[in-house]
């Protein structure tokens, strides 16, 4: 029986779990980052940072998850406008959306017009940054399991070809018989 060939790319739950722990990570320590040039060093925002960070990240996974059907049909630099396109605008759209619910539920008030220009901006570089991280990830884990498949597909045929190969050889009758007076030579 032949080796299956690996499906076409899905998030599952392990995916989340693992990259969302690492987009938490690296939200704290840019937070981290952030804070110890400014003096104070709050464990709040350091979580909020990281939370933030998983919004986007959720973000465009949705995007991606919607729209990964018609973003394999292109290829090149549409393929990576489109791409960079919907990674910062899931970052900028997650970003706005938690400083809304930061001013909804009163832990902070919401950002001046720079400082929303700002956020937005580093929000939908950083989640380009990420996407495009995450996205050429994945994107070599299923070239890697789609050439193992492949070789295992190789090794099989191989192997079946040895196997009838075998076969067909006891089938046939010795090249050469030989006794007391007679010698007998066949060639297949």
């Amino acid at each position: 029986m032949p080796p299956e060939t690996p499906e076409r790319w899905r998030p599952d739950a392990r995916f989340f779990l693992r990259t969302g722990t690492i987009v938490f990570g690296i939200g704290v320590v840019v937070a981290l980052l952030t804070q110890l040039g400014g003096g104070e060093l709050r464990p709040l925002d350091l979580l909020l940072s990281g939370g933030a960070s998983v919004l986007v990240f959720l973000g465009v996974c949705g995007a991606m998850i919607l729209l990964l059907h018609r973003i394999d049909t292109l290829t090149g630099v549409p393929k990576a406008a489109t791409l960079a396109a919907i990674f910062f605008l899931a970052g900028a759209v997650s970003w706005l959306i938690v400083q809304f619910l930061l001013a909804a539920v009163g832990m902070s008030d919401f950002p001046g017009r720079n400082q929303v220009a700002t956020g937005i901006g580093l929000s939908g570089l950083l989640a380009i940054l990420l996407g495009t991280g995450f996205y050429l990830y994945e994107s070599l884990r299923q070239q890697a399991l789609e050439s193992a498949s492949r070789l295992k597909e190789a090794e099989f045929a191989e192997k079946e070809l040895a196997l009838a190969r075998s076969i067909q050889e006891r089938l046939l009758p010795a090249t050469e018989l030989e006794g007391e007076g007679y010698r007998i030579a066949a060639r297949h």
